[in-house]
């Protein structure tokens, strides 16, 4: 379990380094110090969510079929329901651009939607391959 959620963080955090480096500085320079504010916190928001579910994948794979569909849809409906209750908190009380929080909220939420996928065919394939000898 560790290793393959270290290799899934750290793919997580290349995908936050890359992000912040191809988009810090133009967002820094057309828009400013406030909408890069916003943009990492939308990203990190993102990034949370992305690790809350490869944690919540790695427990739940293993486990019979009705447990690891209530703790797949299950998971993914509470962290919905995390996220959007934070980013309502976030836009009504803080000063943080909305349109940067929520446009980096949204690409992040997609890009890492595509690394959990990832992790997710990669696992059944090594789970398929081990049960059928290869």
């Amino acid at each position: 379990m560790g290793t393959e959620f270290l290799r899934f963080a750290r793919q997580v955090g290349a995908v936050l380094i890359a992000a912040a480096i191809l988009g810090g500085y133009p967002l820094y320079v057309y828009w400013g110090v406030d909408m890069v504010r916003a943009a990492a916190v939308g990203c990190g928001i993102g990034a949370l969510n992305a690790l809350a579910g490869g944690l919540s994948a790695i427990w739940s794979f293993d486990r019979p079929q009705p447990v690891f569909l209530k703790a797949l849809l299950g998971g993914m409906v509470v962290r919905m329901l995390v996220i959007c209750i934070g980013l309502v908190l976030l836009v009504k009380f803080t000063t943080l651009s909305v349109y940067g929080l929520v446009f980096s909220l949204f690409s992040s939420y997609l890009l890492f939607q595509i690394l959990e996928i990832r992790f997710f065919v990669k696992r059944a394939a090594v789970r398929r391959d081990s049960r059928s000898g290869v």
